[in-house]
């Protein structure tokens, strides 16, 4: 169990945009690696060729990654993948890190899990499953989170706390 997964649910494609300006940045720059397949020109596209994320998923259906040295997430976290999946019920983000690169401080996990439910609460995302991957599978996933689901963060943050410092 070396990689920490989290997904992101976003039922509305048409909130792809405002995940990736308030819920997950990063610099271009950061990008060590990215595909992204434009399915009507039948051709790799750089990410930086992307004016509308939003646009460019209600197009494609090819998933996408990105490999970046680091991302904000409400916290700086350094090398993740990302993988973008439009689907029939929205779109599927999943952050995939190494969990020795993953460790955080109380505080950190604090602010983190902050983010994360904020995140939900915006409406910006649906749900958020996170555990070692496969997440979704119930043997993996140590955590959901949906807007119907009553949270507490504290008791949240202190579970993500020992398992990514156990």
């Amino acid at each position: 169990m070396d990689d920490i997964e989290i997904v992101f649910n976003l039922f509305d494609s048409s909130k792809i945009n405002s995940f990736f300006e308030d819920v997950l940045t990063f610099k271009c720059g950061n990008i060590i690696n990215a595909h992204f397949y434009d399915d009507l020109q039948m051709r790799d596209v750089a990410y930086d060729e992307i004016d509308d994320l939003c646009g460019f998923f209600s197009k494609n259906v090819t998933p996408s990654s990105m490999f970046l040295d680091s991302i904000n997430c409400g916290i700086e976290i350094h090398k993740v993948v990302i993988c973008i999946v439009q689907g029939f019920n929205g779109v599927e983000i999943s952050l995939n890190i190494k969990k020795c690169d993953f460790r955080l401080s109380l505080n950190e996990c604090m602010n983190f899990v902050r983010h994360l439910y904020n995140s939900i609460l915006s409406g910006t995302v649906n749900q958020i499953t996170f555990g070692y991957e496969p997440a979704k599978d119930d043997d993996m996933r140590i955590l959901a989170m949906t807007v119907n689901d009553e949270v507490d963060i504290h008791s949240i943050c202190r579970k993500l706390f020992g398992v990514l410092n156990s």
